[in-house]
């Protein structure tokens, strides 16, 4: 069985590489404000996925790995998994996990390195980096939460797959670099629109929806408001006043990796209007997994 699931995931996954192989969309870098701070920021050019990333692509890379693909399908849903709906249940782990994944299988350096404690000769404590081949990598407790990672660096020069930081999402969701303003949804200003551009409680509720469903905001990215939060790189602060002039900021200063709130932005297909617009954010623990959280990847050029 476990065969014919990864036969079946892997042609799906095949014919979308044929069609695209890169289909992710340049988007122009440029200073724009950000926050309620109004802070001015600088971000240099990146690409982007015009999608959140799929069920048959998390089950690609779950069966690659050992893993159950119907984690990343929604439990309260009592429908059969779609390859072409957007996976949910992804915890900001899974998602570093697959970013880095997909690197390696599209020949990029991957961005993300995982680093544990372990003792030394002398009893001192050494950082020692995890690999995909090492099963302290994948070891979980029974909340989800990765027993072995103590420490994550982000390999800035690298070219691989990556969470984008809440400040290139708000920048891509809002349209700016094509409108020179923000939109205040994905998309469009007007609410009694919204239908045609977001799955939220006014016109779904019940479910996630396959990738690009529905129309695309003026940069071609679809979903950007409603179907699922997608998660940020970004351990979540308060205020962004320490963002000012700065070049592609991103807060990564954490207590405890693992523990510490991440970002979440977008709204989801469960979630009323106001929570899908752009500007609002959300922050929870990195471990949860819930049938509204999924994500999609960036790349830096």
């Amino acid at each position: 069985m476990k065969t014919y699931l990864y036969l079946f995931y892997l042609l799906i996954w095949v014919e979308a590489q044929a069609q695209n192989p890169d289909n992710f969309i340049l988007i122009k870098g440029g200073k724009y404000r950000f926050g309620r701070e109004n802070v001015m920021i600088e971000l240099s050019d990146f690409y982007i996925s015009p999608t959140e990333v799929t069920y048959a692509q998390m089950a690609m890379y779950a069966l690659d790995n050992g893993l159950d693909p119907q984690t990343f399908h929604g439990k309260s849903w009592n429908i059969p998994p779609d390859g072409e709906r957007v996976a949910v249940r992804v915890n900001w782990f899974d998602a570093i996990r697959y970013a880095n994944w997909l690197s390696e299988q599209q020949g990029y350096t991957p961005v993300y390195q995982v680093f544990t404690k372990v003792k030394n000769e002398s009893g001192g404590l050494s950082w020692q980096k995890l690999y995909p081949s090492n099963k302290d990598y994948w070891a979980e407790n029974a909340d989800n939460q990765p027993i072995s990672w103590d420490s994550l660096a982000w390999d800035r020069t690298a070219q691989g797959y990556r969470l984008p930081s809440e400040a290139e999402w708000k920048y891509a969701a809002s349209g700016y670099s094509k409108l020179g303003r923000k939109q205040k949804w994905a998309g469009t200003d007007n609410v009694d629109s919204l239908q045609y551009y977001a799955s939220y409680s006014g016109n779904n509720g019940k479910f996630a929806i396959a990738s690009a469903t529905l129309l695309p905001n003026p940069l071609g990215l679809y979903d950007l408001s409603g179907n699922v939060w997608e998660w940020c790189f970004d351990i979540y602060q308060d205020s962004y006043k320490n963002f000012e002039n700065k070049i592609n900021p991103v807060n990564d200063e954490y207590d405890n990796l693992r523990i510490s709130n991440r970002c979440l932005r977008g709204g989801s297909w469960d979630d009323f209007d106001n929570v899908a617009e752009v500007f609002f954010r959300y922050h929870f623990i990195p471990r949860n997994r819930y049938d509204y959280y999924g994500f999609r990847l960036l790349r830096t050029p």
